[in-house]
């Protein structure tokens, strides 16, 4: 099995306030056997969340300390709080999936609608991962 992380956030310059997710698709490649398989469904790990815009203060904070350009801790007190808050408007969420092989490599799409589900404002729209790659490596024992 290979676990992966994704972490959805809405940035501070979308054109609408909040949107939720309503399904996902992925395609699943194995490298060493050539078989690709998309797994489609609603919401992630039974969940639907709703995200919501970042300030231009939170997507900066969150964006140097996701990009590794700096850690949380060397921010500057605003730049801090503004980072605190950017963090409760990120979803994350841990799956996995499984190759045959030692390597394969995955992408898809999350498709989204302004509003809610429940109350959407305009047609869904697909939000793209690119390609990922999973991979063994034996000389890593967990």
């Amino acid at each position: 099995c290979y676990a992966y992380e994704i972490r959805m956030r809405l940035r501070a310059h979308a054109a609408f306030e909040t949107c939720q997710l309503q399904s996902r698709k992925w395609d699943v490649k194995d490298l060493l056997t050539d078989e690709c398989n998309t797994v489609e469904g609603d919401g992630v790990i039974g969940e639907y969340p709703m995200l919501q815009r970042m300030s231009d203060e939170e997507d900066e904070a969150f964006s140097r300390v996701d990009s590794g350009e700096v850690q949380a801790a060397e921010l500057t007190a605003e730049e801090g709080r503004a980072y605190l808050c950017a963090g409760a408007k990120v979803f994350t969420y841990i799956s996995q999936t499984q190759f045959e092989s030692p390597r394969g490599v995955m992408s898809g799409s999350f498709q989204f609608v302004e509003g809610s589900i429940a109350e959407p404002r305009s047609a869904t729209f697909d939000a793209q991962v690119a390609p990922f790659y999973c991979c063994y490596d034996p000389r890593v024992v967990p």
